[in-house]
């Protein structure tokens, strides 16, 4: 882990109250670093949050600077961008505290990576630490402690490699009390095919990198897909990383593809291979995508008649009679997505495809700023309900995508627009226009997507457990539970959840498990909520779309004292309020809408949205928003 991913959850308590203590004043404080951190989306602050923090002033203890921290905490914000965002208020003892705290803490700047190798050859795992001296190192695989002559160094070498050697192993870097842990890397045993002989990719030695085909240079259209190939061959195998415009991609294997090119993806591409002992380049290729511009086309509007509100364009070529139109900058006023995955049928066996689509659109939307709306296994009700909600977010100049009469019943791709004007998903938002319905609509997005709070819960027995949640979806919570501290005569220890609802949906066999994976969680982003310091336990909450009421159950503590056999257990009822798209009882049926999306006709629904006219959302209206200006908050979840 190094500075700019480290994140201020890791820093210990006793340098978080102290933090928090600095920045209890008025004229450079918590109110001021609030405002600094707004800079990136998922740090938003809204009025809500700043009243919470601000009523921490009531307690004796209460301390509203330590509260924001907190906030910013659960929201993984990095050490680097609090100590960019002191250096801007200008916090000159807060600044000096955290830096001389930074110099203490062990960071891994040398993660190992996952590998693959043949049998009899020698793999090296390498992890290396910064931080005070004297650091030690410690190698396990799987729980297990390594416990060969290289087990205690920074480098881990498996030789000869043999299936005893294949798992995944992770590295702990101490100093005292204090440790770090690295990534997980994974070791695979690949097995040599019939005939294969010395010196090729599978030989038991380490061979060199060669490069066998080189990426081509291309010509294409807007639309068209680009497809780039790099192979190569080496022992260890060899690890790809694209480049574009000597910019670092996020594709990492030897093909490269993206569809529906625009001009943006114009330049040199270039991908280096490597591996523990060798780094190769590919050869440059140089990519050209026209139109280079707007104007290097003419456009022909044609009206299909009275009765339709679509416009046929027709391509004119350069030497062509009708007018080019001006370069125009678009804009949305607000950009908004609601995604349903189904997965589980009543005849069918439960799919995986939805849901990772579902994932992954989420987060490629989410990037283009967009309010997204994601949400699995609804029955047909609660689709109606959903898209009745969904469309109150909508307004005049938002993003939306509707359907398409060829497509309807069938399973197919769609990449279509019905606006005359060439827009992009990517366009910018502007709120000039609108700021008021648009702080309406960041308001009504983000009651449905509230979590609980983390709170921290103490046992009789001196226990203190922390409960805290995370959102997969904006219908699927996890909560986790993790004993932060127990006194000394107390042995084994663990904080289970039970006494759920009948409304959600828990696999009574998965909860309380020691990995995400195991707790039914494929693609929540175990960073967020895994802490390698303190034993952690996952539950996997699906369907809150048909809870009723405040979400409820039990926290039990099951503990041994050191000198005793017997197990003694303590239970607290714990109310988390309605979590998530709870809040919008989508299980209610929903009067029917007035216009359709198949009219395809964007200005219909947003005479539909305009008045916000939601019964779950009725607070939130452009007549009180003006109130929330400044207070454009979408949570990161």
């Amino acid at each position: 882990m190094d500075k700019s991913t480290a994140g201020i959850g890791d820093l210990e308590k006793e340098v978080m109250d102290m933090l928090g203590r600095m920045l209890d004043n008025n004229t450079c404080g918590w109110r001021q670093l609030a405002a600094a951190a707004s800079e990136q989306p998922k740090l938003l602050c809204s009025e809500m949050d700043v009243t919470s923090c601000s009523l921490q002033v009531l307690s004796a203890t209460g301390s509203p600077g330590r509260s924001l921290l907190a906030l910013l905490a659960d929201r993984s914000c990095s050490q680097l961008f609090l100590l960019q965002c002191l250096k801007k208020i200008g916090h000159q003892g807060a600044l000096q505290l955290l830096t001389a705290t930074e110099r203490q803490q062990i960071r891994v700047t040398v993660q190992p990576n996952s590998l693959q190798a043949a049998a009899g050859s020698t793999v090296v795992l390498t992890c290396r630490a910064s931080g005070p001296p004297a650091l030690t190192y410690q190698w396990f695989k799987g729980k297990e402690e390594v416990l060969e002559a290289t087990g205690s160094t920074p480098e881990l070498v498996l030789c000869p490699l043999g299936p005893q050697h294949q798992g995944s192993y992770i590295c702990r870097v101490n100093h005292g009390d204090t440790c770090c842990f690295s990534q997980w890397a994974r070791v695979r045993l690949v097995y040599s095919p019939v005939g294969t002989g010395p010196g090729t990719l599978f030989s038991g030695s380490a061979s060199g990198l060669r490069v066998i085909y080189q990426p081509q240079c291309q010509t294409l259209s807007e639309g068209d897909t680009l497809l780039l190939e790099c192979n190569a061959v080496a022992n260890p195998p060899p690890q790809y990383q694209w480049y574009h415009n000597s910019a670092p991609m996020p594709n990492k294997t030897r093909l490269l593809k993206i569809a529906s090119v625009t001009t943006a993806h114009r330049g040199q591409y270039r991908c280096k291979v490597f591996n523990l002992y060798h780094e190769v380049w590919s050869d440059l290729a140089t990519v050209s995508v026209g139109p280079t511009s707007i104007t290097d086309l003419s456009w022909v509007e044609v009206d299909r008649g009275s009765e339709s509100n679509e416009l046929e364009r027709s391509v004119s070529s350069a030497g062509s009679h009708p007018p080019q139109p001006q370069s125009k900058n678009f804009y949305a006023t607000d950009k908004v997505a609601l995604l349903i995955g189904n997965l589980n049928y009543r005849h069918l066996n439960e799919l995986c495809a939805p849901m990772a689509d579902v994932h992954e659109l989420s987060n490629l939307l989410r990037q283009m700023d967009f309010k997204v709306v994601s949400l699995l296994d609804l029955n047909l009700q609660e689709m109606h309900s959903a898209v009745t909600e969904f469309l109150l977010l909508l307004g005049k100049g938002v993003y939306d995508m509707g359907r398409f009469e060829i497509t309807r019943g069938r399973q197919a791709l769609e990449l279509r627009s019905n606006l005359s004007e060439r827009r992009s998903l990517t366009d910018k938002i502007q709120t000039l226009e609108c700021s008021a319905a648009y702080s309406a609509r960041n308001l009504q997005w983000a009651v449905a997507h509230a979590l609980p709070k983390s709170r921290f819960i103490h046992f009789d027995c001196g226990v203190k457990v922390q409960l805290g949640f995370a959102a997969e979806f904006s219908n699927v919570m996890v909560i986790y539970t993790r004993i932060l501290d127990k006194p000394k005569e107390i042995g084994s220890c663990s904080a289970q959840l039970t006494d759920f609802p009948e409304d959600v949906d828990i696999d009574l066999k998965k909860s309380n498990q020691e990995t995400l994976l195991e707790a039914g969680s494929l693609l929540m982003i175990k960073e967020h909520v895994s802490s390698p310091h303190f034993p952690t336990l996952y539950t996997h909450i699906q369907s809150l779309q048909r809870l009723k009421k405040e979400l409820t159950f039990s926290l039990c503590l099951h503990y041994v004292y050191s000198d005793m056999e017997e197990e003694v257990t303590e239970k607290r009822a714990v109310t988390v309020g309605k979590p998530l798209v709870s809040k919008l009882n989508l299980y209610e049926p929903r009067p029917a809408a007035s216009v359709s999306l198949d009219s395809g006709s964007v200005s219909e629904l947003s005479s539909l949205s305009e008045d916000f006219a939601s019964n779950t959302w009725s607070l939130f209206t452009p007549a009180n928003a003006d109130k929330f200006k400044d207070n454009n908050n979408v949570h990161s979840y």
